[in-house]
This record gives C-alpha cells, sequence and structure tokens, in this order.
C-alpha cells in the first residue's frame, strides 16, 4: 500500500482533520466580530462566540474524550452551519445594492467574504470529519 493510503486510513488523518475544526471556529468568531464592527451587532458577537466555543469544544471531545461522538457532532454541526451560511450568502439585494443605475443590466455581485468563506469552510470541515468518522467506523472492531 503506497504511503499517502496508509495516511489517508490512519487516525493521523483523523486527528488533523479535527484540527482544522478550529480554525473553523476562529473564522467563525472573526465573522462575528467583522459583523460587531461593520454594523455594531451585538448578536452577530454574541451568536458567533457560542458556536465557536461549541466547535472547539466537539473538537475537544473528538481528540480527547469520544472520537466517534465528537465528530458526528463536528459532522452535523457544519452541515448545519453551511446551509445557515449558504443562506444568508444567497441573500437578495439590500436597498443600497439597488442604487445602481438603471441602465445598467448586471445583477449586483454577491460578495464573498464573509458568507462565501464561512460556506465553503463549513462544506471542508463536513466532508473532512464525514470522511473521518468513516475511517473511525472503519476501524473499530465487528
Amino acid at each position: 500500500m503506497s504511503a499517502f493510503l496508509e495516511y489517508c486510513l490512519s487516525a493521523a488523518l483523523v486527528q488533523n482533520s479535527v484540527k482544522i475544526s478550529f480554525v473553523y471556529a476562529a473564522l467563525v468568531f472573526l465573522g462575528g466580530i467583522i459583523g460587531f464592527v461593520k454594523a455594531k451587532s451585538k448578536a452577530s458577537l454574541i451568536a458567533s462566540s457560542i458556536i465557536a466555543m461549541l466547535i472547539v469544544g466537539l473538537a475537544y471531545v473528538a481528540l480527547q474524550v469520544n472520537e466517534l461522538a465528537g465528530l458526528s457532532l463536528l459532522c452535523v454541526l457544519s452541515l448545519g452551519l453551511g446551509i445557515m451560511f449558504k443562506g444568508k450568502w444567497d441573500k437578495p439585494a439590500t436597498p443600497s445594492d439597488l442604487s445602481q443605475p438603471l441602465g445598467s443590466e448586471a445583477p449586483p455581485k454577491k460578495k464573498f467574504m464573509p458568507f462565501g468563506l464561512l460556506t465553503l469552510m463549513s462544506v471542508l470541515v463536513f466532508v473532512l470529519m464525514a470522511y473521518s468518522l468513516a475511517v473511525v467506523l472503519s476501524s473499530q472492531p465487528k
């Protein structure tokens, strides 16, 4: 078996995948800070803090307490957050976006930051957690 294939089926991949969720938590928290600074949204700051702490807590569970439970919950959480961020990214134009000249035919462009990045990161974390979950389940004795 090649070294890459052995890595893809190893516990090291699972641990490194879980560590990526710490970056995900930091990006979620950073999104809340941006929302607070730009729109003075305390709700954004509070929600992002809670979600970031939840992600870090679940990553800790996956690494130290119960790998199967932590990976499962991280998988579900990242899927739910991805759906939420995608919905916010697809949100219709605001009145300030509608102030384009009448002659312009091009629809307003979607801004990638922050919801586009958080959507992509959610998908990445979901795929990594689902794959890691499959590796863990396949390595358990039957």
